[in-house]
């Protein structure tokens, strides 16, 4: 590596190692280790940890994380007791679908982070989850989960009955691709709350779509079906969030319903149930 590369490099670093924890740019990071090539920016990033520094390990964690090794990353924070160390940890056991970990984690330095409100989420605790996005502090979400925290806010005030919190909450999300099926399903719920029943078997119809359902189904622990119908068809006595892994073992009340399967079938019957 030539000498300016390599002090452009340990500049960024230095830049990196200063910015709060989640706030350090990730796609300069991403860029420069396109630039100088992964080994190389990753021994600029293990020189400066070797002096055995929390800021400098919380540095090499954003690098690995800016690159998607959750679990690199975590190895370099997983000890680190500082708010920020905890919030990159809980991050990266966010990323990983660690989802309890991360509120244990949090629950005495961050309870109203947004991370911890995304975890508890996908938990189904929807109402610690709407206390954290009510408390001002969850909505500061770090730029790297800005649509995640988005999409976890229109979850939950769409499952606690609000439907103008929860549109607004979904206004924010991206158009990233990746979100789609999530954001058909969560607008189907919020025009079910408002009385729309024709835009609301739309919009599930959208998200029960295979071309684009399958993945958030299993990567996603929410019930997949929309309440009222599934309580009118009789097809599920409740709709109830997937708490665990594996899926459907760890559920708060007896269903009917067996996998994913029966909450697609829901979601095709709501027109008869509507």
């Amino acid at each position: 590596m030539n000498r300016a590369a390599l002090l452009g490099s340990l500049f960024f670093l230095a830049a990196a190692n200063a910015a709060p924890a989640g706030a350090a740019d990730r796609a300069s990071m991403m860029e420069e280790t396109s630039r100088l090539g992964f080994v190389k920016a990753e021994e600029i990033y293990l020189a400066a940890a070797s002096d055995g520094g929390e800021r400098t390990a919380r540095a090499l964690a954003e690098f690995y994380m800016a690159n998607g090794l959750w679990v690199e990353a975590l190895a370099r924070v997983k000890d680190d007791a500082t708010p920020a160390g905890r919030l990159l940890a809980a991050e990266c056991e966010l990323r990983m679908g660690r989802d309890r970990a991360v509120v244990a984690r949090l629950a005495e330095s961050a309870p109203n982070d947004a991370i911890a409100a995304i975890a508890l989420t996908r938990l189904g605790a929807y109402r610690e989850a709407r206390e954290a996005f009510q408390s001002g502090r969850a909505p500061d979400a770090a730029r790297n989960l800005s649509d995640e925290t988005a999409l976890a806010a229109a979850e939950t005030f769409a499952a606690t009955g609000d439907a103008d919190r929860a549109a607004a909450a979904l206004s924010g999300l991206s158009e990233n691709q990746e979100f789609q099926t999530a954001r058909d399903y969560l607008l189907g719920s919020i025009r079910a709350a408002r009385g729309d029943k024709a835009g609301a078997i739309a919009a599930y119809r959208r998200s029960a779509s295979l071309s684009s359902a399958t993945s958030w189904i299993f990567s996603r622990r929410f019930a997949f079906a929309p309440p009222a119908a599934a309580r009118t068809s009789g097809q599920c006595g409740r709709a109830l969030p997937w708490r665990s892994p594996p899926m459907m073992s760890a559920r708060s009340t007896p269903c009917r319903c067996n996998g994913a399967a029966a909450r697609l079938n829901a979601i095709f019957n709501y027109r008869s149930a509507a």
